[in-house]
């Protein structure tokens, strides 16, 4: 499979084109990261890491993303 085109997405996201065709929507850093680039071939097990890569980037995000917006109490009124 023939990466034809890589066109940048919302919420720091890139459409990879396959061959002609919009195939799957990776996380731009994962892609940087690893040197993906147009012209490239990836068979079925690369894109597949790829795949993984991107989704435990994006999980690595939004956990730290949740932990940063922690839960603060609040007083109580005439207590």
């Amino acid at each position: 499979m023939k990466i034809t085109d890589i066109a940048p997405r919302r919420h720091r996201l890139s459409q990879l084109y396959i061959d002609g065709e919009a195939a799957v929507k990776v996380d731009t850093e994962t892609l940087l990261r690893r040197g993906i680039a147009i012209g490239d071939e990836l068979d079925d097990e690369e894109l597949h890491a790829l795949l993984q890569a991107s989704a435990k980037h994006r999980a690595e995000e939004k956990a730290l993303y949740l932990l940063e917006h922690r839960a603060h109490s609040k007083k109580r009124a005439g207590k």
